[in-house]
């Protein structure tokens, strides 16, 4: 090889630089993939299945990616702990009040994780670290098809018990007049019930009038005699006062000369000796009269 065919140094530069650069920009790339330098807030949530969850699946906040799925831990309660590594910048889009749930793009998208939004623009995300956020089931496919079957066969059911309420010719029509003629009759029963109704109403509130009008004359008279005797109680009182009390004063008067009586006459009303007939011993001549 001459030395016009060996390449120049410049050229061998210009290859390596570009070389260098494309690797440079493939590592950016890769780094920007993987999230090379971020800082994650550590976000757990619990479930009793978590059928669809793989680690490594992207987390999202309102449709944007927010950091990815960690590790999953099952516990001797047969609860799973499954770690969400949130960008510390958007920690603070998820509250108390955040929940969690397997999501899918369109029908055979890749599945992904997202969580509601919460925003707590005064909370610091460090204090976020390794809280818990509750998580939704997904809905279970086989489920909700064995549901939807059932859900057809009883509208199958009801289809063909309407289509026996019909009548026997098949012709719905005749049932719907049948219908309207059942319809006229209660109207003509509700008709006759309302008449009565208006018919008996006036009777029964001459009646409860009546009645009313007694009530209030026996309710009157009544209260006038608890007047009359509350006015004659008032009245007789002083009276039946000065009679007890003079009642009490001759019973005291009656009391004081019985003993008086039995003071000078009860030595002579004393028994017999049964042995002599002594003739009763003279009064004692300390006794006072009364």
């Amino acid at each position: 090889m001459t030395s016009a065919d060996q390449p120049h140094p410049r050229e061998r530069f210009l290859f390596l630089g570009a070389g260098l650069l494309l690797l440079l920009a493939m590592l950016l790339g890769i780094a920007r993939e993987q999230r090379w330098g971020t800082r994650y807030v550590s976000i757990n949530m619990r479930a009793s299945d978590v059928s669809g969850l793989s680690p490594g699946q992207e987390v999202r906040i309102a449709g944007f990616t927010v950091g990815e799925v960690g590790r999953l831990e099952l516990g001797s309660n047969a609860m799973v702990t499954v770690q969400l590594k949130v960008d510390q910048s958007k920690a603070n889009l998820i509250g108390p009040r955040s929940k969690a749930r397997l999501d899918q793009e369109g029908l055979i998208g890749e599945p992904f994780v997202s969580i509601s939004a919460d925003p707590q623009p005064q909370a610091d995300p460090q204090a976020l670290d390794g809280k818990t956020i509750s998580y939704q089931q997904p809905l279970d496919i086989a489920d909700a098809l064995e549901d939807l079957a059932e859900t057809q066969q009883e509208l199958q059911a009801t289809l063909r018990n309407t289509t026996a309420l019909t009548a026997t010719d098949g012709n719905i029509n005749t049932t719907l007049a049948d219908l309207r003629n059942t319809l006229s009759l209660t109207n003509s029963l509700a008709t006759s019930l309302e008449q009565e109704a208006e018919a008996t109403a006036p009777v029964v509130r001459n009646s409860m009038n009546n009645v009313s009008r007694e009530v209030r004359a026996v309710s009157n008279d009544a209260q006038e005699l608890s007047q009359n005797a509350q006015a004659l109680l008032q009245d007789s009182r002083p009276l039946i006062n000065s009679t007890l009390k003079e009642v009490r004063e001759l019973a005291r008067t009656s009391r004081q000369l019985l003993n008086s009586v039995l003071g000078v006459l009860g030595p002579w009303l004393e028994p017999a000796d049964g042995r002599n007939n002594a003739t009763p011993p003279a009064a004692d001549s300390n006794a006072q009269s009364p």
